[in-house]
């Protein structure tokens, strides 16, 4: 049974007050949702060494929308805190902020921006890196940045041209994470030019920096990055669409003492729905990537998903989803392969209106050439969810 203490009871009535606030002042722009998670992990350190814990989490959320004349705009708070029953420096407390606009300029010239602040924690097994043995707590780090994307011509039009810029940074607190503080920078240039019958041919090119802090404990691992891409996407049928992007990536160190890594890159992805209580989703990503263990150079991460839902009753869905990761390491020598599965199934049901819970379970596995980074977890999750429109 999970400990009932002071915490797990101001989440029941935060989210009782919540529901009905947000009942109230949902037409006004303002909603206020809540999620209260209860689980059991019995493998919370991702590691050889398997240690179980039971956890409750609780994720409120607060938008404001507006519309001001044909201009768009849009503030959220996302909030995560959790509470584990054994291993209680793990428990945290999250924030985050993101604002958004989308300004309507005139019938051909868009622009969109998105300002953030987020707290996030890292948990094992998600990168390429162990948790230390000394840790007593998940890593932290913060991310602040601005993403700006300015739209020249519609989908309808014969082509639209599309500017993105991306900017951030990443900042880690704790556990001697220091080494992987970065500034990064990003501009990507998106052609698209419509072929009819709803299909449009994609042309994409960008570079990115990233300028990693100083350290002396580690070697300086800034970098560049190079992308030149081709793609099509598509909407077949009312029951089929998809987006399929192929070229090739390039990632370059200051330091010789990191391999340049490069080589095929591709983004592609279908939705599929047969019938109106039924869809299939199916993608594969393969991109570079930055490591999370100190001197060590880049990575290239391949990624296959399917996932499929059904609606049961009016009341009742059924979900699954099945996930593979394999990460291409590049070593000082030589280079190691890791491969990471990630396979869940759920089930929610509707209670009311504004209130639906969920019933899942998640599988967790990876497999390396280390056999200090082989690890299998299980979770099993039930969780209540207040959404309003």
């Amino acid at each position: 049974m999970f400990r009932i203490d002071v915490f797990v009871l101001s989440v029941a009535l935060v989210l009782a007050l919540l529901t009905d606030r947000a009942l109230a002042q949902s037409r006004q722009g303002l909603i206020i949702d809540g999620t209260i998670v209860a689980g059991f992990d019995d493998n919370v350190f991702r590691s050889n060494v398997e240690e179980s814990d039971r956890v409750i989490q609780f994720v409120p959320k607060i938008s404001l929308n507006g519309l001001y004349g044909k201009h768009n705009f849009a503030f959220e708070y996302v909030g995560d805190f959790a509470q584990y029953s054994e291993n209680s420096d793990f428990n945290y407390f999250q924030h985050n902020f993101n604002g958004f606009a989308l300004l309507d300029i005139n019938r051909t010239i868009n622009a969109q921006f998105n300002f953030f602040y987020q707290d996030k924690i890292e948990k094992p097994g998600v990168n390429s890196s162990l948790l230390d043995d000394e840790a007593e707590e998940f890593n932290e780090y913060t991310i602040t940045g601005l993403n700006a994307a300015l739209y020249y011509g519609t989908k309808r039009s014969i082509g639209q041209l599309v500017l993105i810029f991306d900017v951030n940074n990443r900042d880690y607190s704790n556990n001697s994470q220091e080494f992987r503080d970065v500034d990064s920078s990003a501009i990507t240039a998106r052609f698209f030019y419509n072929l009819g019958d709803k299909t449009r041919l994609q042309l994409e090119a960008g570079t990115g920096d990233y300028d990693y802090i100083q350290n002396e404990t580690s070697i300086d691992r800034s970098n560049s990055e190079l992308e030149l891409l081709l793609g099509v996407t598509w909407e077949a049928t009312a029951k089929t669409s998809g987006v399929f992007r192929v070229g090739y990536k390039n990632k370059e160190y200051n330091s010789e003492q990191f391999k340049t890594i490069s080589g095929l890159s591709y983004f592609f992805n279908v939705e599929w729905q047969p019938t109106r209580y039924t869809s299939f989703s199916l993608g594969s990503t393969k991109n570079p990537n930055e490591s999370a263990q100190i001197n060590e150079g880049g990575l290239f991460r391949t990624t296959y998903s399917i996932e499929a839902q059904h609606e049961i009753t009016s009341r009742t869905n059924f979900l699954t989803e099945y996930k593979l990761y394999k990460d291409e390491v590049a070593l000082f020598e030589g280079n190691r392969t890791d491969e990471r599965e990630e396979f869940s199934v759920g089930v929610g049901f509707v209670i009311n209106r504004w209130l639906d819970s969920k019933v899942g379970y998640k599988y967790l596995n990876r497999t390396s050439d280390l056999d200090t980074f082989n690890y299998t977890a299980n979770i099993f999750e039930i969780s209540l969810n207040s959404s309003f429109d």
